[in-house]
Order: structure tokens, then sequence, then C-alpha cells
């Protein structure tokens, strides 16, 4: 092999040996970009600060879903307070009136009883409770509230007006009338009174006044039934049919 062969061997082992050099490591990929959807989901999963919500405010809240006829909204408001505050009179008096209002007589009469545990003089309570012994015709333990609620609260109108409902059922019918008329001096407008006062007169025989209460509640309220009812009697038994059936078309 003469110097010139050898010359271009030596420059083609140089070629191969620059193409066997170990090739550069890959650059470390970067990291994917967290897709816009996802940071929004995220995002979402922190915790939202809650805004406390006062006994008051959920007793007011669920006061107003009792005046909208939403009763187990009520009711479910009413637990929740009673257990943040087991001692809380008012909720048990109001969730007793919304358990009253849906036929649960004794789960009320219940609630009534803690309600007047935990707050003796509680004349609302009381009185709640007197009215729902009478709905179950436990008479003698319904005068017993009636009274503690006007010995409590003698202005209590509506207490008193249950009292001389009980004592006309009773047939104390004087009791009644003084009941009804003292009733009456602190809440004048009641249509209720009025109408009870005529029945317990007209049960004492004195018709002609019972008229006078009955076209009274009828002035207070003109859609009253059971007080046109009620003068229908009346006015019947005094012989004038003719008006006695137009009370009772009403």
């Amino acid at each position: 092999m003469n110097r010139k062969q050898r010359r271009r061997r030596h420059k083609a082992a140089d070629r191969s040996a620059k193409s066997r050099k170990s090739p550069k490591p890959a650059a470390t990929p970067k990291p994917a970009a967290t897709p816009k959807s996802d940071q929004t989901a995220n995002a979402a999963e922190k915790p939202r600060t809650r805004k406390t919500v006062t006994a008051g405010e959920a007793m007011n809240l669920a006061i107003e879903h009792q005046r909208a006829g939403r009763l187990p909204q009520a009711e479910k408001i009413y637990k929740q307070v009673l257990k943040a505050e087991p001692n809380n009179s008012a909720a048990y008096n109001n969730l007793g009136v919304a358990l009253k209002n849906q036929d649960r007589l004794d789960e009320a009469i219940t609630c009534y009883r803690r309600a007047q545990k935990i707050k003796p003089d509680y004349a609302e309570a009381i009185n709640n409770l007197g009215n729902a012994l009478k709905e179950q015709e436990k008479l003698d333990q319904a005068l017993v509230c009636f009274r503690r609620a006007v010995e409590i609260r003698p202005d209590y109108a509506d207490a008193r007006n249950s009292l001389g409902a009980v004592l006309n059922e009773q047939g104390h019918a004087d009791e009644a009338i003084e009941c009804y008329r003292r009733a009456l001096e602190d809440k004048p407008d009641d249509e209720s009174a009025h109408n009870n006062l005529g029945v317990a007169l007209k049960n004492e025989g004195r018709v002609e006044e019972s008229i006078v209460a009955y076209r009274r509640a009828l002035e207070l309220k003109p859609d009253y039934a059971e007080a046109h009812n009620n003068l229908g009697n009346a006015v019947k038994d005094l012989g004038n049919l003719d008006d006695a059936a137009t009370c009772y078309r009403r």
C-alpha cells in the first residue's frame, strides 16, 4: 500500500469515529401547562367562607315559612335552632304551633310543655298548650292553662276568650260572659270573642243580646260563617224565619 492509499484510509477512519460519537441527551420536557378547565375546577374546590346565621335570623326565616304555610320547612329550621340552643323557649313554642297546624297535637303539646318548663311565666306557650288540650277535649287541663295565662298577663285577651269558651262548655255561662266582656275591653275588635259572647248569652236565654253580639262579629268579619249560622238560630228563636233563612244562605 503506497503512501497515498494509507492517507485515504486514515481520513475514512476519522469520518467513522465522528459518526459514532454519543448523542446529546434530550432536553428534559417541560411540564404541560394546566388546562383552563382544570384551573377552574381547582378554584371551585377551594372551600367558600359561609356566613354564620344567628339563631334570631334562623327564627325569623322559620316564621316567614310558617306564615306562608310552608310548615315542614319551618319545622326543620326550629329543630336546627333547638339543636344549637336547647333552652330556646320561643323555638319550642313556635315548633309546637307548626306541629299543631299539621294536626300533630301530641308532639305540639310536648313542645309547649318544654317551653313552659324552660320559661314558667311564658303566657303564650301556656295558652297554646291550653288550646291543644281543648282540642283533645281535656277541658279541665285546658282550664288550668288558660287561668294561669291570664294570671301571668291579665290583659291577654286571647287567653281570656279561650277561658270563656271552656267555661261555657262546662256550663258556667255567667263566668264565661264575664270573661268575654273582659277580653273585649282589651281587644274590642275580636270577632271571635263577640261571637262567643253571643253563644253564652243565648245559652242564658238572652237572645236579643246575643243577636247584638253576632251582628257585631259580622261587622268585623262579614264572611264569618259561624256567626251567620248563630245569628240565624237566634232570629229563628224570635220567630223571624225569613231573616233566619237569609242568615243560613250566607
